[in-house]
């Protein structure tokens, strides 16, 4: 499995602008009489993340080959640290989402992304 580039490749998202979406995990039936039934769709449900950067141009290479060739344009998953647990999972691309780049400025880059995690 990838794992996320080693420092001192940013090891930590930026606070502003990354969010964790617990997963929507119930099914709802309803019923002629009464409130609607709910129940657990499966045992496990994977959580969405945003991620965002801020790179160095050197670190912005380094993060443009790490998506494009580690992680084959975004089809393989990868191992990193959960952002907020500091627990280490395997995360997934998102399809039809790649990450996006913008430029504020200078030499520094501001990457934004999501990603699944798996387990």
């Amino acid at each position: 499995m990838t794992t996320w580039p080693v420092e001192p490749f940013p090891q930590i998202v930026d606070r502003e602008g990354w969010s964790e979406t617990f997963p929507m995990n119930v099914i709802e039936t309803e019923n002629d009489v009464g409130p609607p039934k709910q129940r657990r769709r499966a045992n496990s449900m994977p959580r969405m993340h945003q991620m965002n950067l801020t790179l160095s141009a050197e670190e912005m290479v380094e993060f443009d080959t790490f998506w494009s060739v580690d992680c084959a344009q975004g089809s393989l998953p990868f191992d990193w640290i959960n952002p907020r647990t500091g627990s280490v999972h395997s995360f997934q691309w998102i399809g039809k989402q790649p990450p996006v780049v913008t430029n504020p400025g200078g030499t520094t880059y501001k990457v934004s992304f999501s990603v699944r995690q798996l387990a």
